[in-house]
């Protein structure tokens, strides 16, 4: 018998995560939906197109740079190279350009907050 689950969040712990959740408002339209302020467990909760983000302080002596758990965040967009020239125009930085990924499916990544990479996604 299988676990019937679905997705519910991610949850990234980060240096400035009131920055990122920012950043994420600012720039993808995210909308903060709770937030827990020290000295209980900080967290900013954001709706980012349905999908909730939970954001909070890296643990103190927690990894720092390398590779983690997480590769990259993906959104799916109406038009793809639009959004990459409206978050350009924001700031955002351009890491891999817009390129057909598969028939029907184009990509661009950009680079979030505290180097998140960011996917933005069109299907045709």
């Amino acid at each position: 018998m299988s676990i019937a689950c679905r997705f519910d969040h991610v949850h990234l712990r980060l240096d400035d995560y009131i920055a990122a959740a920012d950043w994420f408002c600012d720039r993808l339209g995210a909308r903060v939906v709770n937030r827990i302020d020290p000295p209980a467990r900080p967290k900013v909760d954001l709706d980012l197109g349905g999908v909730k983000l939970t954001l909070s302080p890296r643990a103190a002596g927690g990894a720092v740079g390398g590779p983690g758990p997480i590769d990259h965040l993906a959104f799916v967009v109406a038009d793809v190279k639009a959004a990459a020239e409206e978050l350009v125009g924001k700031g955002a930085v351009i890491v891999e350009p817009v390129t057909m990924a598969r028939p029907g499916v184009w990509t661009v990544f950009i680079e979030g907050p505290e180097r998140i990479k960011i996917e933005l996604l069109q299907r045709m």
